[in-house]
């Protein structure tokens, strides 16, 4: 049966070369390369949440400054409220470096997991699938791919993260 499947791939045209694997299961496989690098995804999701708990507070804060603050005329504590507003400006910036930091670690990680496996499938093919194929066709398909999942993984999936959490 797996000898079938290459002889297919190997005499079909490698652009019109469509999968009859679902798209779900695509994703449950590439969650399973993901979920190796569960403790940095963690890290990454944790500050996503702290992010989005602390990007509410400035305008809480400003809030605040302006209804209660200056109504009573308190203004000797207006350096606390700009010094707390400037610290979590701070503070966003570092997580948002962490965050960042951490989703890439788990996209280069993936992304290498996924090129050693594929090297390892590459090198069990027989002689017969490397004839038929034009190597330069073959690189590029697979470099394409693996770059496109590592844009996935690092940016977006951070991305939609944040949003959802931001949303919630």
């Amino acid at each position: 049966m797996h000898a079938e499947m290459i002889r297919k791939i190997a005499k079909s045209d490698p652009t019109k070369l469509e999968t009859e694997m679902p798209i779900l299961q695509l994703y449950r496989r590439l969650l399973g390369y993901v979920w190796h690098h569960k403790l940095a995804l963690a890290g990454g999701i944790v500050c996503i949440f702290l992010l989005s708990f602390l990007q509410i507070l400035i305008p809480q804060i400003t809030r605040y400054a302006i209804d209660v603050i200056i109504p009573a005329r308190r203004f000797d504590w207006l350096p606390w409220v700009g010094v707390s507003i400037i610290g979590i400006a701070l503070l966003l910036g570092l997580l948002n470096f962490i965050r960042t930091y951490l989703m890439a670690v788990v996209g280069q990680r993936t992304v290498f997991a996924l090129r050693r496996d594929l090297y390892e499938h590459l090198q069990t093919l027989s002689l017969s699938y490397f004839e038929n194929q034009r190597t330069g066709a073959l690189m590029g398909r697979l470099t394409q791919d693996v770059d496109s999942l590592q844009g996935l993984i690092t940016s977006e999936l951070a991305e939609l993260s944040a949003e959802i959490v931001t949303f919630l």
